[in-house]
């Protein structure tokens, strides 16, 4: 005899999918699928290490939707289409890769291919300089405060300093963790409260907020690996 599955069951099943250590276990294997470590995932959506890890094990109600489109559209530049109903819901399709969709639906787009094949040179370049320097972070840049060098897609990473050793790099371009969880690349210089800093964007026209006095800082990495991406569209 069948049993039925009565619309409790059905409500109580669908909610299970929808908790935040549901959708941190889908992340997981989101970015698993994507091969991705947790260090290069937090570039692409500008947090911490850390915090990305904490989405994973779904504390502090895990990654937002917001965040979540952040991270997938991401990825779909690695070749890895996801729905955002997936992750953050556990409705419909599991990832899958792109690469035969792109080929068989837009077999003369080569340069949306070529685009994808350069972002995943790039990503590899960057987890070979992760792992080979120790105490190392990068930044996926997302805002135009450094222009002209650094531009909106730009890959940057660095090596951390700490303590005194920062004082050596006053006056260079440095990837930052603030106390916030959020990740920049600014100029360094001194400021006037001690064990803090003053960020400064090289963009006069930028949109972001230029200075940024008296700031604490918990990781701090002078930029010194860069890459562009030379396909654009």
């Amino acid at each position: 005899m069948t049993k039925k599955t009565n619309k409790a069951e059905i409500n109580q099943t669908a909610n299970s999918l929808e908790t935040p250590k549901a959708r941190g276990a889908r992340l997981t294997q989101l970015r698993k699928f994507a091969n991705l470590t947790r260090e290069a995932a937090a570039i692409k959506v500008d947090v911490a290490t850390a915090t990305f890890q904490d989405w994973e094990y779904g504390k502090h109600n895990g990654i937002t939707e917001k965040r979540g489109q952040i991270f997938l559209e991401q990825l779909w530049k690695l070749g890895i289409k996801c729905n955002i109903e997936w992750l953050i819901y556990g409705i419909g399709e599991e990832p899958k890769r792109l690469d035969n969709v792109l080929i068989e639906s837009e077999p003369n787009n080569s340069r949306l291919l070529k685009k994808i094949v350069e972002q995943q040179q790039i990503m590899t370049e960057l987890e070979y300089f992760l792992q080979s320097n120790r105490d190392s972070i990068g930044l996926n840049i997302a805002d135009d405060g450094m222009l002209p060098i650094y531009e909106i897609g730009n890959v940057v990473a660095g090596i951390k300093v700490n303590g005194k050793a920062i004082n050596k790099i006053i006056g260079l371009d440095c990837i930052v963790q603030l106390n916030d969880g959020s990740v920049l690349l600014r100029n360094l210089q001194k400021a006037e409260e001690k064990n803090r800093y003053t960020l400064l964007c090289t963009n006069h026209n930028s949109m972001q907020k230029k200075v940024l006095y008296n700031v604490e800082i918990i990781n701090i990495a002078p930029a010194i690996w860069h890459r562009r991406k030379m396909c654009v569209f």
